[in-house]
């Protein structure tokens, strides 16, 4: 009887849809948003990453807790429905560029953004329960492709690989543990959803981070093992890897790559620009959501033209600052002299 009461979804559907959050990011051009070499050591940041990951998201779990949410705040609510929708025109715009660089180069990148953004807008415009099931129907799937993904490898996976072991420096795998765990966004997806959970959201969250980070480490893995050195050079390297998958040597994976990073960025825009509008109270909802997707598309356009410039060069550390502000800082700040009512806490 719980997990059918309307406004809600199940703690379940919290899982996969923290895992298809978290996981899609990775899908992403992973030499975009790491320095230096793809090589065995880059595992070894991806590791710590998620150690951090988990450590960080603690002040926001408390928060919810004791049902100290700064999302509510007059103040704070427009800064972080703002760093929502900066998320998703970066989502959209790695998978925008993958689409019109991959898939067809007449189509620019603008367009699969906007396309992307319009289906997310009338998502985000749906009541929570029909993000939960889109949720688990996504996640069942991406676990499936990710294992036969891993096994359609095997026979190409060499050990031999991964030397030289060590290829970056200490700076670089810092600066690739930060930037890994600045892309985990999911601590705020669940202060903004924590009163729709049907039970206690923390401990699908923890399990759902955990699952994409393994899942994801798989894949990185499997990239080194079957690349080599190759992995350096390539753009897409999980596409890559996707690519080489093939049933009898006849039918390749990539379209089933393709197919469900699509699935998994519409399913992250949406909950990004739900998240959004559930910030403010007024003009209406149906308004309120084509208004956040019309900003994301804006903010697409101006991130995507701002990226061929210098301003490039600083983007992971801007990423990364704001992340630690808005993720780690004011929620502990908040948590401390803030007022609960604990109206989050759940069994």
């Amino acid at each position: 009887m719980t997990e059918a009461k309307s406004g809600v979804i199940s703690q379940g559907q919290l899982f996969f849809l923290i895992f298809v959050s978290r996981t899609v990011v990775s899908f992403t051009n992973v030499r975009a948003i790491s320095v230096g070499n793809l090589s065995a050591d880059i595992l070894l940041s991806f590791a710590m990453s998620y150690a951090a990951a988990l450590l960080l998201s603690l002040p926001v779990v408390l928060c919810l807790k004791k049902g100290k949410s700064p999302l509510k705040s007059k103040i704070l609510s427009p800064i972080y429905s703002f760093y929502f929708l900066v998320f998703c025109a970066v989502n959209v715009g790695r998978f925008s560029y993958f689409a019109s660089s991959r898939m067809n180069p007449r189509i620019s990148l603008l367009v699969f953004s906007f396309l992307i953004l319009a289906a997310a807008c009338y998502c985000a415009y749906l009541e929570i329960e029909g993000l939960g099931r889109f949720a688990s129907f996504c996640g069942i799937i991406l676990l499936v492709v990710i294992l036969a993904a891993t096994v359609l490898n095997l026979d190409k996976f060499n050990i031999l690989n991964f030397y030289p072991v060590w290829n970056n420096s200490r700076e670089n795998m810092i600066m690739n543990t930060a930037v890994f765990t600045s892309n985990t966004i999911e601590p705020l997806l669940i202060l903004a959803l924590g009163d729709k959970v049907n039970k206690n959201p923390s401990k699908p969250y923890f399990l759902g981070i955990s699952l994409a980070f393994l899942s994801v480490f798989l894949l990185l893995l499997f990239c080194l093992g079957v690349l080599g050195a190759g992995a350096d050079f390539r753009s897409f390297p999980i596409f890559s890897l996707f690519q080489l998958a093939s049933f009898f040597n006849t039918s390749r994976m990539d379209i089933l790559h393709t197919a469900f990073w699509v699935l998994g960025v519409l399913l992250k825009c949406s909950v990004l620009i739900y998240c959004c509008v559930e910030c403010f109270k007024k003009p209406s909802r149906k308004k309120r959501s084509i208004i956040s997707s019309a900003v994301a598309f804006l903010l697409t356009a101006l991130i995507y033209y701002a990226a061929q410039g210098y301003i490039a060069d600083y983007s992971k550390t801007v990423i990364v600052a704001f992340f630690v502000l808005l993720v780690v800082v004011v929620p502990t700040l908040w948590l401390i002299f803030s007022k609960g009512e604990g109206i989050n806490e759940k069994n």
